[in-house]
């Protein structure tokens, strides 16, 4: 999956979390304020990239529910930081961010691409999004081995 089609999934899950945080932010006004588009398949790749970034700056991939295995075939939710998806340390990840969100659109979509941010952030908002349908409290292996 290229990066565009990354963004273009990671977006609406984003906008999910922020709801169900209790933000009152709406997709059609951040779309409108951040790439001045009315919708996301009008973006550009920077304009998407734009709209990411906005949603980190809200802490939308902030402690991701994903899994950590416990048997063969069952799998419990934990907490999970993109850190620790990714297995940086805490200075390659606190450099990670710092370009991600502070250098020129160009060379940050570039960085966060490389670097496999935006693909992690994608499977944990999936995982998450798994996470909250009534009466899932495991995930399946399976489901785990993607994460990692």
């Amino acid at each position: 999956m290229n990066a565009r089609d990354t963004m273009l999934q990671i977006i609406p899950l984003g906008m999910a979390r922020l709801a169900e945080q209790g933000r009152s932010v709406t997709l059609a006004s951040l779309i409108y304020h951040v790439a001045g588009q009315d919708s996301l398949e009008s973006c550009t790749d920077l304009e998407l990239f734009a709209l990411v970034r906005a949603l980190h700056g809200y802490d939308a991939f902030v402690d991701v529910k994903t899994t950590a295995e416990t048997g063969p075939n069952v799998v419990q939710i934990m907490t999970v930081s993109a850190r620790e998806m990714l297995q940086l340390n805490n200075q390659d990840a606190g450099w990670l961010f710092y370009r991600f969100e502070y250098f020129s659109e160009p060379r940050a979509m570039a960085c966060a691409a490389e670097a496999g941010l935006l693909d992690a952030w994608l499977r944990m908002l999936r995982l998450w999004e798994a996470s909250r349908f009534p009466g899932i409290d495991n995930l399946s292996a399976s489901q785990a081995r993607q994460v990692r």
